[in-house]
């Protein structure tokens, strides 16, 4: 990680980056704690393998979200991203319906995602 020195991370939030960055497989990035909030943090950075690199922002529970199969019916039916809970269009999953979820139905799938990853949060 590179500058946000300043920045206080809990050691789930450590060991999550790690693991996200190099499954995402970032270069380089920074966070930015948004709330006191265990996991809301904003991270932008680089990624890519050799010449193709570019740069990406995310915010760290939806980075949680894809890093598993959020098609998975555990994480799906949480999703309101069409107005409904786990509503499945006609072109079927799509990561619109995750990204586009409430913040509530978000945190939520999160947590989900944290579990089958085999991080146990007590909420």
């Amino acid at each position: 990680m590179e500058g946000n020195v300043e920045v206080k991370l809990t050691e789930r939030e450590k060991r999550l980056l790690d693991t996200l960055r190099r499954n995402e497989h970032w270069t380089k990035y920074v966070v930015d704690r948004r709330s006191d909030n265990e996991f809301d943090i904003n991270i932008k950075g680089e990624k890519g393998i050799g010449e193709n690199k570019w740069a990406f922002s995310a915010w760290m529970p939806l980075s949680i979200i894809s890093g598993v199969n959020w098609a998975d019916n555990k994480i799906w039916k949480l999703s309101d991203g069409y107005g409904e809970k786990g509503y499945i269009p006609a072109q079927g999953y799509d990561w619109s319906g995750i990204r586009d979820s409430s913040t509530d139905a978000i945190w939520e799938m999160t947590y989900v995602a944290l579990r089958m990853m085999g991080e146990y949060i007590k909420r």
